[in-house]
């Protein structure tokens, strides 16, 4: 995320200054977003779920596991609070429905290419996203996104927000959301104006980016669905060349090695 966001950064980010890096991390080392998803994609492979080992890994990525280099740096309020609950009670605590934050959203995209039918991917986001966002708005929307990734995987572009509206029975409402805040709805209001105006993967990004706030998990959410509806042939390989890998992380060395 950013206070502040300066066009010429985005277009050429090895330009980036001190003044703009959060939390002190170094330039191309990936956010909570991504080390969350690589912890998902762990225990979202197949159906049935194991839930007690996905909750007791997400604990370990609380310590670090799955960042670059094991330090981790951003975790979410809501996020963390839930957690530590889980880790004192062993039991997962049900949220309070004003704070719908997008903090499971962000670490949903997995779910949508596990091995499993429509009705158990959608069940499979319900156990993703209770951990830490149990509301019904967190829920509903990380059941919305996996099923639209999921009908962009069958090539289902024209209707495909409404369709997907229709199959798991929640539309977000779009009319009035702050632009980049953290509330769930305001990323999914905005994931669906970025597409709609967008006409590349490069673009959308940018245009994520730009919006400011959470541009993190944003850009995130955003490049999901982007991949597949535009595909990545206009991706820049200066964007690959400062993205840090974890050592540690065998599935991250592999997609920058490819």
């Amino acid at each position: 995320s950013a206070h502040i966001i300066n066009k010429e950064f985005v277009d050429y980010p090895l330009h980036i200054t001190n003044a703009y890096k959060t939390y002190g991390a170094p330039l191309g080392v990936y956010t909570d977003d991504f080390s969350q998803q690589l912890c998902v994609e762990r225990h979202f492979r197949t159906w049935p779920v194991n839930t007690d080992a996905f909750y007791a890994d997400m604990l370990m990525w609380q310590n670090g596991a799955y960042w670059v280099n094991y330090e981790k740096f951003d975790e979410g309020t809501q996020t963390c609070k839930q957690l530590n609950f889980y880790r004192k009670h062993g039991t997962v605590l049900l949220n309070n429905p004003d704070e719908s934050g997008n903090g499971s959203l962000m670490r949903i995209l997995p779910v949508a290419f596990m091995g499993a039918d429509d009705h158990h991917a959608k069940m499979a986001a319900f156990l993703c996203s209770a951990l830490t966002h149990n509301t019904d708005e967190a829920v509903k929307s990380c059941q919305f996104y996996v099923q639209l990734i999921r009908e962009l995987q069958r090539g289902i572009v024209g209707d495909v927000w409404e369709r997907t509206a229709s199959k798991v029975a929640f539309d977000p409402y779009c009319e009035d959301y702050e632009e980049g805040s953290g509330y769930v709805i305001a990323t999914m209001c905005a994931l669906k104006d970025i597409i709609g105006s967008s006409t590349s993967y490069v673009e959308a990004i940018k245009r994520s980016i730009l919006m400011g706030g959470d541009t993190d998990t944003t850009a995130c959410v955003v490049g999901g669905v982007a991949a597949l509806v535009f595909g990545l042939g206009d991706l820049p390989e200066d964007w690959l060349q400062f993205i840090q890998p974890s050592l540690q992380e065998p599935n991250v060395r592999e997609l920058f090695t490819l």
